[in-house]
Parts: structure tokens; C-alpha cells; sequence
């Protein structure tokens, strides 16, 4: 049977009812499942079986078009990039649609079965680091709809995100056509991403040694950095989005396929995984695959982009880190395993980035660990203070917490002002349990 999405007619496996019991049944083990009901499922992926062929099926709850983080836009719809990679010939290393909703509410794709890339230290075929720079030169065959020249709007959250939180973004309303208006608006939603979090939650980044003004270090690093052609690229090639199928590179998830600029998306690459022996020869392969001509400006521009994405890195995994740490204190699971592991995560990151913003200090996991127990308490002072109806802005913006009142190196005493006695007491009436969390 034929299912359309947005006017393009493609080929698919099932039937609409086939399709339609696939999706409730993802729901279903969604829904089941507290810690993903409660994430949601857009960009999801759940395996199904298929009681037709007896194989699991991938039921996908596609990203909404205009996904925030410019780094990754979506401004096509699923199945136009499927249809555009499908007829540059990159079918064979690219997972498949085998159904797509008309109205892009969920797709079946296919499990591929691809073995995870090299870890650290471990081998690799010597084809491999080649096949990944020649999916970079046949992605040159991608026709995108419209091209470069179309005018394409960004999301309007994306618009709203940097017109409330950049002061240096310049109203840009349509996706960039070169790359200093790309390297504008990356450094802009750095900009506005630290600013959101620095308002959130200042005092647990200054305790983790977070400047202040780490977007103004990053665009410095693309100073001087040479110009590039915009071209199809696929910008979200973490770990995850790579394998290995019978013995050849396998891609993942091509709905952010777009114009941007290639050397920022090896550099994202790079910095998005734990970088290993097969990241850094995949990137020696694509700087050599490449006319003499422009090897030396391509890497050049590689090398800025990832001292750009070292300083992106840590600021977007501060913010992914408090999520999963509030996210595991809100359901009560998992929250001292969550800390350890994700302290120990982002000290690694802040440690990467702190010579780049002019610091010499070493972030101790435990001082990672310890910030963000601090974390939970801010925030479960700001309802704590919300339910009694005392201003919540006693315990946000970098005044410390009600439950603990810790110094912080270099800073001073960071604590909050001293509440009136009797709303201490009625803090304390209300809350006796949050003793048992204070700091010694």
C-alpha cells in the first residue's frame, strides 16, 4: 500500500490498521514504563513486536518540526529527508521507514541490528574511518527541498528561546545560508542556553565553576575562523545515531539532516561521544578526503569548532544533568546512583572546558556530586516557598537553599537572607523531613 506524508507518496510494509496497532502498542510499554511516561515520548523509539513477521519493530514518535537546539533544527519532515537520501543512493546505510504516518504522528522503521562503533582502546576496521567520510561527500547529492536559497524559518520556541535569553542575537527569523550567520547563531543559543540555566540555578553553576559568561569565551574561539559553504550535513552523529552492520557504518536518525557547517558537525561529533581512536581517525579521513586546496582551512575550522563544542558541551550537559537529577528526585528512583553518575559526567566536561574560560581549577567529582544534592534542595525549596507563599525568589537565583546554607570557594557565603522567624518556623512545620538532608 502507498502512505503519503505531506504530498510525497512512499512505499510501505503495512497497512494503516497494521501501523495503527504497532503505535498502541508502543504506547502501551511507554506508558507502562514511569520514567519514560513521564519524559514523554516525541523522539522516542520503542521496540514491537510484529506479530506478522515475528521481528521487532521500531515505532518512532517523530521530533516536532522545530526542535529548539539550533545545533540539530528540524526544518524538513521525516519522510522528505527519507525520500531525498533514499534517491542520493545512502538507502543501504541509513535505517529505513517502513510505514510514515501521514501526519508525521509516528513512523515504523526498521531494526538494524547494528553493532555499537569501537569503544576506547578497542580495534576497528580501517574501512570504517573512509566510509564515514565518503557518507559526508554523498550527502553532497541530497537535494533538500527548496535548497540553500529557500527562505526557511526557524521555530518560532527557537525564536522565543534567543529574542527572551540572548541579548547578542540579532532577530534572525530564517534557518543561516553562511557560515558566520551559522557561527552567529550557535553562539547565541550557547548564550541563551547559560542564561536560562544562570537564572535557574546560578548558584549550583557558580559552585561547579561556571564563569558566568562562558558564550563570550566560545564565540571568541570562532574568531578569525575561515569561511565554508553551508551544505547537507547530518549534525546529530553522536554514538548513538552511528553503527556497524555486517561490517559497514551504519547512520541513524536523519531527520536533522539540513545546510550546516560540516566542520562543526565532526567537531559535534567528536565532542558528543566519548572521543575514541575511530572518532579521531574518522576526522583525520574526512580532512584528507578533501580537495588539497581546502584541507588546511577545513581543519583549521574543525579545530575552532571544537573548542567551541567543548564550551557548548558543558554548558548543555549542566542543563541535561539538573533535569535527570530533578527528574529522579520527582519520582523518587534511582537519585543517589543518578548523582554519582552524572557527577562524575560533568566533571569531566567542566574540567575539559575550564582552561578555555581562563580557569585553573579542577572540579573534584565529589564537589560535582555535592552540587547537585544542592540542586534538589533549591528546588524543592522553590515549592516549598511557592506552596507557603513567601516570594521564590528567596531560594532562586544563586541565593543557596533554605535546607543548606554552604559557602562556596572563591564566592563568599552564598546563603540565602535570613527569613523572618516566624516564616522559618512555618518552613520548618511544614517540611520536618528535609532536616535529614542537611549539609554538614
Amino acid at each position: 500500500m502507498t502512505s503519503a506524508a505531506d504530498g510525497h507518496a512512499t512505499e510501505s510494509s503495512y497497512t494503516d490498521a497494521e501501523a495503527a496497532s504497532l503505535h498502541e502498542r508502543a504506547l502501551d510499554i511507554i506508558a507502562a514504563d514511569p520514567a519514560r511516561a513521564e519524559r514523554g515520548h516525541l523522539n522516542s523509539n520503542c521496540a514491537v513486536p510484529d506479530p506478522k513477521s515475528g521481528k521487532d519493530v521500531n515505532v518512532r514518535m517523530p521530533t516536532p518540526i522545530g526542535e529548539r537546539n539550533p545545533h540539530v533544527w528540524r526544518i524538513y519532515h521525516e519522510q522528505d529527508i527519507h525520500t531525498a537520501v533514499e534517491a542520493a543512493g545512502l538507502g543501504t546505510v541509513t535505517a529505513k521507514y517502513l510505514y510514515a504516518h501521514p501526519q508525521g504522528l509516528f513512523s515504523l522503521q526498521e531494526r538494524s541490528g547494528a553493532d555499537p562503533l569501537p569503544g576506547p582502546g578497542e580495534p576497528f576496521a580501517s574501512h570504517l574511518p573512509r566510509e564515514f567520510a565518503l557518507f559526508f561527500r554523498r550527502l553532497d547529492d541530497v537535494e533538500l527541498p527548496g535548497g540553500l536559497d529557500a527562505d526557511t524559518p526557524l521555530a518560532p520556541d527557537a525564536i522565543a528561546h534567543l529574542r527572551t535569553h540572548s541579548p547578542s542575537y540579532s532577530g534572525q527569523r530564517n534557518a543561516p545560508r553562511t557560515s558566520a550567520e551559522y557561527a552567529d547563531l550557535m553562539s547565541c543559543e550557547l548564550e541563551a542556553n547559560e542564561n536560562a540555566i544562570m537564572i535557574q540555578d546560578e548558584y549550583v553553576a557558580r559552585r561547579l565553576g561556571f564563569p558566568g559568561n562562558v558564550a563570550e569565551h566560545a564565540r571568541a574561539q570562532l574568531q578569525g575562523m575561515p569561511d565554508a559553504p553551508l551544505l547537507p550535513t547530518h549534525p546529530d552523529m553522536h554514538n548513538g545515531n552511528l553503527g556497524v552492520r555486517n561490517g559497514h557504518l551504519f547512520f541513524y536518525d536523519l531527520e536533522f539532516i539540513g545546510y550546516h557547517d560540516r566542520r562543526h558537525a565532526i567537531a559535534y561529533a567528536l565532542w558528543n561521544s566519548k572521543t575514541t581512536e575511530f572518532h579521531q581517525a574518522a576526522k583525520a579521513e574526512v580532512i584528507r578526503s578533501m580537495p588539497r586546496g581546502e584541507r588546511a582551512d577545513f581543519a583549521e575550522g574543525v579545530r575552532c569548532w571544537e573548542r567551541f563544542a567543548t564550551l557548548h558541551s558543558a554548558t548543555s550537559r549542566l542543563k541535561r544533568t539538573q533535569d535527570a537529577v530533578l527528574s529522579a528526585a520527582n519520582s523518587g528512583r534511582n537519585l543517589e546512583s543518578t548523582i554519582d553518575k552524572y557527577g562524575r559526567w560533568l566533571a569531566e566536561r567542566v574540567n575539559a572546558a575550564a582552561p578555555l574560560w581562563d580557569s585553573g581549577r579542577t572540579l573534584d567529582a565529589d564537589e560535582a556530586r555535592a552540587a547537585l544534592a544542592d540542586t534538589v534542595r533549591v528546588h524543592q525549596d522553590r515549592r516549598i516557598l511557592r506552596d507557603t507563599g513567601l516570594p521564590v525568589d528567596t531560594a532562586a537565583r544563586g541565593l543557596g537553599t533554605l535546607t543548606a546554607r554552604p559557602t562556596v570557594p572563591g564566592l563568599g557565603n552564598t546563603s540565602a537572607p535570613p527569613l523572618k522567624s516566624a516564616a522559618q518556623e512555618r518552613h520548618q512545620a511544614l517540611v520536618p523531613s528535609l532536616r535529614l538532608h542537611r549539609s554538614p
